[in-house]
Order: C-alpha cells, then sequence, then structure tokens
C-alpha cells in the first residue's frame, strides 16, 4: 500500500505530460515483493538514446540481512543498459516512440552486507559483484503507471570476508516485476 501511495504521488510531481516526440523518457520502479525480504528498492530509468532506442536504469537498495540472533544490514546498487528492440518495428504499438513492450538488458550490480550476533560479536560481511543478462516486457497505457516483468541470468561473484568461507561464484535465474510510474 505504501508503495502504490508513493507512486502516485511521483507521477503528481511529475507534472502534465511534455511534447517531446520521443514520449515519456522518465521512469521510476519499486518491486513490491521486497517487501516481503525486509528490503526495498528504487530504480530511475532515463530513455537516453531515443534514436537508438536505449535507456538506462540506475537502482539502489536497503534489506535486512539476517534474523532472530543476528543483526545484519544489505545495500546494493546498480546499472542496466536496456535495449527497446520492438521500437524499430513502425508497427509496433502503442506508441513506437517510448519505453514500452520488448527488452532486452544488460546489468551490473555491486551488493555488500555485514553480519553481527545480538550480543556484538562481527560474525562477517561480504561483496559481490553480478552480471546480468535479462529480457524483459513493460506494459505501458500512456502517461502513468507501468508494470514491467523480466526473467533472465545472473552471474555473480561473492567475495567473503569472515576468514572461514572461500569466495562463491554461481550461475542463478533472475526474474521478477516491479510496478512504476513513466513521466
Amino acid at each position: 500500500m505504501n508503495a502504490a501511495l508513493l507512486l502516485l504521488l511521483l507521477g503528481a510531481a511529475a507534472g502534465a505530460p511534455t511534447a517531446d516526440p520521443y514520449g515519456p523518457r522518465d521512469a521510476v520502479h519499486l518491486p513490491p515483493l521486497a517487501i516481503h525480504a525486509f528490503g526495498g528498492m528504487l530504480e530511475y530509468e532515463r530513455y537516453a538514446l531515443p534514436e537508438q532506442h536505449l535507456s538506462l536504469a540506475l537502482r539502489a537498495g536497503l534489506r535486512s540481512a539476517a534474523r532472530e540472533d543476528f543483526r545484519g544490514l544489505g545495500l546494493s546498487a546498480g546499472a542496466e543498459l536496456r535495449l527497446w528492440p520492438a521500437q524499430r518495428l513502425v508497427a509496433f504499438k502503442p506508441a513506437p516512440e517510448v519505453m514500452a513492450g520488448p527488452y532486452l538488458g544488460l546489468a551490473l550490480d555491486l551488493e555488500g552486507s555485514g553480519l553481527r550476533a545480538t550480543t556484538g560479536e562481527k560474525v562477517g560481511s561480504h561483496l559481490a559483484f553480478g552480471l546480468t543478462a535479462l529480457g524483459g516486457y513493460r506494459l505501458l497505457t500512456g502517461f502513468g503507471p507501468v508494470a514491467t516483468i523480466f526473467v533472465g541470468a545472473v552471474l555473480q561473484r561473492s567475495l567473503i570476508f569472515d576468514g572461514r568461507t572461500a569466495g562463491l561464484t554461481i550461475l542463478r535465474p533472475a526474474w521478477g516485476f516491479t510496478l512504476g510510474w513513466v513521466f
């Protein structure tokens, strides 16, 4: 409910649509399911090069990294370059000039977290770098609310700084959806 209210406020602050021939160039997104993981993320996207059908998304996140007898905090940041190939098709509707329909993305993410026991003893910390290739689809009804779904694969390298565990490299799936606002 708070996420929906925030999106409405951001949309109202964005004002009326501009006369830009490329339509709305900015978007703000939130993944609503992050709340269930005791965290949150905010993503800002700009249709930076509309002639090349490219947008850039920047994101930042915060989450609780522990429960019960431990306390922890995780921080993340990332950037994603998105190609909107359907905009090259003259027949693409609803609007060939906007960030809508299918897209392909390549993202670089950085995440760090620290963990402490409730007694105050430091348990460990880690730093992870991720490279993600993904595809998605954005449903856009004009200026205003949007929903975006995506699937892909993440190659992630974790560096663990507890002195007891080696780092880890994994390839894992990625999927999700976001709700947002374009303006």
